[in-house]
């Protein structure tokens, strides 16, 4: 049954397999639910409400298809390439992830989980980063923002879909920088560009893996640090990045 705004799973999961031909079945997730039902009341089917961060997601497919606005609702989230794909690009109040202290917990959770399979392994930190900045409702991460992502994420990690490890102590003043969060059928070290991220933002294993991979790596700590600052476009060596790169290499200063 349909109220105007909903589809009933039938129509959402045909229209998915018409418009999105290449999404694997596992990524067909029929958008249905009762508009009317307490966002703090657990789901009654395997599916949530449509929220916009889904519509965002295929909304360019509902387009490119010529799709009216109605029919759009009914597209769902399919996994999308990132082939090309810099890290921790895309990311905007276009993406329209929904507000983390009033949506459902299943709309937080297909939100959490794009971020953390376009650019994971990521940091706690940088995870809370770029959800922000893709919630319109958000400005910073503040404490009820990140008590809410926490219950989340830990909720995720319960069900086996990701797993966190700790993979530098002794740098920064909090545990979050280098909390590192990845789903759980991706490698632990995946080596990249630098992308939008703050080299600071790189977890400490894949900074390991880009230096054992140097070419001609230098004995020379200094030189080390350069020549990996070099790999990521030439950056200079401040002070924090000095510390950070050294801790992160077991460098003695």
């Amino acid at each position: 049954e349909t109220d105007g705004t909903l589809f009933s799973a039938q129509l959402a999961a045909e229209t998915a397999r018409k418009y999105c031909p290449d999404a694997p079945e596992a990524y067909i997730q029929p958008v249905v639910g009762n508009p009317d039902r307490d966002l703090a009341d657990p789901p009654q089917s395997d599916y949530a409400p449509v929220s916009p961060h889904d519509i965002a997601i295929t909304a360019e497919i509902a387009k490119h298809q010529n799709l009216p606005p109605s029919e759009q609702r009914a597209v769902v989230l399919a996994k999308r390439p990132d082939s090309g794909r810099e890290p921790f690009s895309g990311y905007s109040n276009d993406s329209n992830f929904p507000d983390p202290r009033q949506s459902h917990r299943s709309a937080v959770i297909h939100a959490l989980r794009e971020i953390i399979h376009a650019d994971g392994p990521l940091t706690r930190k940088s995870l809370y980063r770029l959800y922000v900045i893709g919630c319109p409702a958000t400005q910073r991460a503040g404490k009820i923002v990140r008590k809410t992502l926490n219950r989340v994420i830990r909720q995720m990690i319960q069900a086996g879909e990701i797993v966190e490890r700790r993979e530098l102590d002794g740098f920064g003043s909090g545990t979050l920088l280098h909390t590192v969060i990845r789903a759980t059928d991706v490698d632990p070290v995946r080596v990249r560009s630098l992308g939008s991220r703050n080299i600071i933002e790189v977890p400490p294993s894949e900074l390991r893996e880009v230096a054992r991979q140097l070419p001609e790596k230098s004995a020379d700590n200094e030189v080390l640090l350069r020549q990996l600052l070099e790999h990521y476009g030439g950056l200079s060596l401040t002070n924090r990045r000095r510390r950070y790169l050294s801790d992160t290499l077991g460098l003695t200063q």
